[in-house]
């Protein structure tokens, strides 16, 4: 919201002034939730855990279903030291679950240290 202050009034020397301030703020409830919701909660709003999660799996089904992950990027992680296929199984079995508050509360609690 922008507020614009006029005030007007006499000076020590008895001139007649006028001021004028703009002010802006922002007007809301504070708090520390990511858009959509706590994490531990049940996130259903845009940008919210859930949001997430289902453009997530929207993403990975398209590149499965465009073969992006093709021998070649198998290789790829096995370099560093990654399962492909157990990596693959825990992405489907979390797409296919209803409650996904864990992975984001996982998640934080690793950027938090």
């Amino acid at each position: 919201h922008r507020f614009r202050i006029k005030a007007s009034g006499l000076s020590a020397r008895g001139q007649v002034f006028t001021r004028e301030h703009l002010l802006s703020a922002i007007v809301g409830r504070r708090t520390d939730d990511p858009p959509g919701g706590d994490p531990g909660g049940q996130g259903g709003g845009p940008g919210g855990p859930d949001d997430l999660a289902i453009r997530l799996c929207k993403l990975l089904a398209c590149m499965s279903k465009n073969k992006v992950f093709d021998e070649r990027f198998l290789k790829l992680l096995a370099e560093f030291g990654i399962d492909g296929e157990a990596a693959a199984k825990c992405l489907r079995a979390f797409c296919d679950t209803k409650d996904r508050a864990g992975l984001f509360r996982a998640l934080n609690d690793l950027r938090r240290g």
